[in-house]
């Protein structure tokens, strides 16, 4: 699997050799990526709601599952006036500095493949383990969450 790295390093540079991709170096680099991948999302998904559609998160935790290195948690938020969304959030938890356990790690929405295992494979809970990127990332320290 090397050279499958070697591959995707030499992708970006081109990339970035070309104008193509540019890295983020500032603060205005970032609001200006941030201003396309928020553009890019609304026209796949339609606009995203106003402030005053907001609701309180309500977040209940149904279980959680302690796993290697991770802890795998079953929750539930609502996402309106009438209806809670069900998520698995994996939470990186083997350091043992509890400071640095609690410190601040990026996050990932881990979505999946609109199909009956949804975000059960995204979990590693069904389906092909190879797709279990909620989980796998989660090992490598990120916070995931599989709505």
């Amino acid at each position: 699997m090397y050279w499958a790295g070697a591959i995707v390093g030499l992708i970006i540079c081109l990339l970035v050799m070309y104008g193509v991709w540019r890295l983020i170096r500032s603060l205005d680099d970032w609001h200006a990526r941030r201003r396309h991948i928020l553009s890019g999302l609304q026209q796949v998904m339609g606009p995203l709601p106003d402030r005053s559609r907001r609701v309180p998160l309500e977040v209940r935790t149904i279980e959680t599952v302690q796993l290697k290195g991770v802890s795998r948690r079953k929750l539930t938020f609502r996402s309106d006036h009438s209806q809670r969304v069900s998520a698995y959030l994996f939470v990186f938890d083997t350091d043992p500095d509890p400071d640095r356990r609690a410190a601040r790690r990026p996050a990932v929405l881990c979505l999946q493949q609109t199909h009956r295992d949804g975000k059960r494979e995204a979990a590693g809970l069904a389906g092909n383990p190879d797709l279990a990127h909620a989980l796998h990332l989660a090992r490598r320290g990120y916070v995931t969450l599989a709505p």
